[in-house]
């Protein structure tokens, strides 16, 4: 299948619907079935407990309110991962909800869950542009690198505060520009990085932080991740080496613009242009 330039919803249901096997088989998430970044603080030494942080910072969230989530909504839930491990870890769980746009993504999750046995977890296809009509009174909502495929970031907040109950919680997991004034170098890595992972909303923080806010989602803490990737492993620098050669090869596939748009990614890192956030939002109006 060749890739399309379009950055709508089914853009991004075809690109996980063609890659996410790809994915799941030839990279290494050492069981965790995670297809997001690991993450290394301090004391994390095993692949997979780095493949499982992202989790354990949502979990982390889960406890930390009052009384501890116990409904949870995974917008952009991939192959379920991080709904098993909340069902596992977090005392307060009571029932979970994860959606997303990739049928194939959802067949894994609900054969996991089946595996899993347990009737708290849910899973559908669904945009989360359109969820606020479905499922309501949520304690928290998360989205774990999913947020920036939104083709409309106005109206992923909107549907998430429709989603959660006053006072629930949205956390965010997700890239972020932070430096607005690039040289036009620069401007067409960010560029490559976004439009080969079709990232439409991977925006400046302060429009994040903006429409957050006129979504009544007001901003309670927010943590830079990015000292906790390993950028210029030598995978990564043989990607790089892939890139330069074979650019115009690559190209032609929606894996070789993933790995075009990876290598983009590590640049934007390592240059200051973009940076890995946590951001936990609380919902300060009824709607």
């Amino acid at each position: 299948m060749k890739p399309t330039s379009r950055w709508d919803s089914t853009a991004v249901r075809d690109y996980y619907n063609a890659n996410t096997r790809r994915f799941l088989r030839w990279g290494k998430d050492q069981g965790t079935y995670n297809i997001h970044g690991a993450l290394w603080p301090p004391g994390i030494t095993r692949l997979d407990k780095a493949l499982e942080y992202a989790n354990e910072l949502v979990r982390k969230t889960a406890i930390g309110m009052a009384p501890p989530a116990a409904s949870l909504l995974d917008l952009g839930c991939g192959v379920g991962s991080g709904l098993i491990y909340l069902s596992r870890y977090l005392k307060s769980f009571q029932k979970g909800y994860g959606i997303s746009i990739s049928p194939v993504q959802i067949d894994i999750a609900l054969d996991r869950a089946k595996s899993a046995k347990d009737p708290r977890l849910h899973f559908a296809v669904m945009d989360f542009l359109e969820v606020g009509a479905y499922i309501k009174q949520m304690d928290l909502a998360f989205s774990i690198e999913a947020f920036a495929h939104a083709s409309d970031p106005g109206r992923f907040f909107q549907q998430a505060a429709m989603a959660l109950r006053p006072g629930g919680k949205l956390a965010l997991i997700d890239d972020t520009q932070v430096r607005e004034h690039l040289h036009p170098k620069e401007e067409r890595l960010l560029q490559t990085y976004r439009q080969h992972w079709l990232l439409p909303s991977m925006l400046p923080e302060s429009s994040v932080l903006g429409l957050a806010e006129a979504n009544s989602l007001a901003l309670e803490s927010y943590l830079d991740l990015t000292p906790w990737l390993r950028l210029r492993r030598p995978r990564d620098r043989f990607v790089s080496l892939m890139a330069f050669l074979f650019r115009p090869i690559l190209r032609r596939s929606w894996y070789g613009k993933s790995l075009l748009g990876g290598d983009a990614k590590q640049k934007c890192y390592l240059k200051g242009i973009t940076q890995y956030r946590m951001w936990v939002f609380v919902k300060t109006a009824a709607t």
